[in-house]
């Protein structure tokens, strides 16, 4: 599986649209939207595997997406297995709560409108209804929904 695809399968679990940019780190090495910036050098992800990374030998890694926001993932490995004929990859076992929508400010921002939500009525309630639509519930995740949008992954 191509890395580029490990994001598209983050951005489907997290309900996320691709806007921002975006980078994995594996130690000092860093794949992802690439960029040469000084000392800083981001490695293009369309063009390393999950085998060219090697990671059967890795413990963890980050996912870093909408550097200004700061959506920072810590990604343990559990383990790595062959793939099982019949099976459809990628694919999520299990999952909870709904993931924070995009753009939606960050991690305080996404707090403040969590707090917002819970408290109808208010004019910061009804922004945030209105941004976010009314069928977000962010104690939900759908895990139907989502191993059906990760069979579109280009693996």
């Amino acid at each position: 599986m191509w890395l580029s695809a490990l994001h598209e399968a983050l951005q489907i679990s997290f309900e996320w649209f691709d806007y921002q940019t975006h980078s994995f780190q594996f130690e000092q090495e860093r794949y992802g939207n690439p960029l040469r910036r000084g000392e800083l050098v981001i490695e293009d992800d369309r063009d390393v595997t999950l085998l060219d990374i090697d990671l059967a030998r890795r413990t963890r890694f980050s996912y870093g997406y909408h550097f200004g926001e700061g959506w920072q993932l810590e990604i343990l490995v559990e383990k790595v297995t062959g793939l099982e004929k019949g099976k459809r990859y990628p694919s999520c076992l299990a999952g909870e709560r709904a993931g924070p929508p995009e753009d939606c400010g960050g991690l305080a921002a996404f707090h403040d409108m969590l707090a917002s939500l819970e408290e109808t009525g208010t004019d910061m309630n009804r922004e945030w209804r209105e941004w976010i639509g009314p069928d977000y519930d962010p104690a939900v995740f759908d895990l139907t929904k989502t191993n059906r949008d990760l069979r579109k992954v280009r693996r």
